[in-house]
């Protein structure tokens, strides 16, 4: 016969140390992957420019705690320089993503279009169905939604930063005798933060795509496009409560702080954390008191058994169809004798006579 190329069988694996763990050399090498893959979504710029908010923030409690423990007498200007720093990096880092533009969605294609395939900018593959494209165009829809929706908190992040940096100007002139206003005029970009937030969780909570009562009745089997409107609209409503609830406390304790720095003999500064201190203590209430009642009554039913625990047979006082039917008879009309089902044994190693039939047997 003519000569055939044959690929070399692959050499056999290498048996493992003594003791069944795996040398120091493969251990070594995996955690070396498993780092690679932590590390794989951070490049050494994202790393340095990290460590260097790091230090500034840091640096700016440092400074701050120096200055008023008395150990320096710098200008306030120096001690508030990492503040400085911290929000330039802050409008470096947004600014590019809040000017970008978000691609809209592309529209939805038809499978049986000779052109949906890859054409232009659009590299995709033609889809193989109506499910596919209507599937592919959902994702592209919360793709836009997505990006409009990071580029929002980016501008977001934009304009606080630049309120912080007004206030921060407001509040060296204010400790170096240059500005001889009250505290709360002072913080006035700190209320137009607060109005801003307000405004911008009423017009998340009040604009947006709206339910028709044919889509309502529609949600047991809701299409693809239904459910991006119910993932939108839920996301516009948490989001736009986030923005409401999440600016009381602080509001409360901005109000609080000015008044006390205004009115040095108003009331104790323990005042001003209150709010704080009602959160605090109203979570810990509730840890406290569903860990008693759970401690106390326990579990309820059904949640402490684990899988497998439940009976397999019928219920007490009543006979399976297998016990309750008649014994059957053979052909003679004898009782046949009771089969009784039993799992098979295990395995057991082969012996040096198991292939040989037994004497007078056709086998094994």
């Amino acid at each position: 016969p003519p000569m055939t190329s044959r690929t070399p069988p692959p050499p056999p694996p290498s048996p493992p140390p003594p003791g069944g763990g795996e040398d120091e050399a493969g251990a070594a090498t995996r955690e070396d992957d498993e780092d690679k893959d932590d590390d794989a979504g951070f490049s050494t710029a994202d790393k340095a420019w990290f460590a260097l908010r790091s230090l500034v923030f840091i640096l700016g409690q440092l400074f701050l705690l120096l200055r008023l423990d008395g150990f320096t007498d710098w200008a306030w200007a120096v001690v508030l320089l990492p503040w400085m720093i911290w929000e330039a990096t802050t409008l470096v880092e947004n600014v590019p993503q809040a000017m970008a533009e978000v691609e809209p969605a592309r529209p939805e294609r038809d499978p049986a279009d000779p052109e949906a395939g890859p054409s232009g900018d659009d590299d995709r593959p033609p889809p193989a169905d109506e499910d596919e494209a209507k599937m592919e165009h959902l994702e592209e829809l919360q793709r836009e939604l997505m990006e409009t929706v990071e580029r929002e908190e980016a501008r977001k992040t934009v304009i606080v930063s630049l309120l912080r940096v007004v206030l921060l100007a407001l509040i060296v002139t204010r400790l170096n005798g240059q500005l001889g206003q009250p505290w709360g005029v002072v913080f006035v970009p700190v209320w137009l933060y607060f109005a801003l937030q307000l405004a911008h969780g009423v017009r998340l909570l009040t604009s947006g795509p709206e339910l028709t009562e044919e889509e309502m009745l529609l949600f047991e089997t809701p299409p693809p496009e239904l459910m991006f409107k119910v993932e939108a609209l839920g996301l516009r409503q948490s989001r736009g409560m986030s923005a409401l609830f999440s600016s009381l406390l602080p509001f409360i304790t901005a109000v609080l702080f000015v008044v006390r720095v205004d009115n040095v003999d108003s009331y104790a500064p323990i005042i001003i954390f209150v709010p704080f201190l009602a959160i605090v203590g109203c979570a810990w209430c509730c840890c406290v008191s569903c860990t008693l009642a759970t401690i106390i009554c326990g579990p309820l039913p059904g949640m402490d058994g684990e899988e497998g625990d439940a009976p397999t047979g019928p219920p007490p006082g009543e006979t399976s169809a297998a016990a309750a039917a008649p014994p059957a008879e053979d052909a003679a009309g004898e009782e046949a004798p009771a089969v009784i089902a039993m799992a098979p044994p295990p395995p057991s190693e082969p012996s040096e006579h198991a292939g040989r039939p037994e004497a007078g047997g056709g086998g094994p």
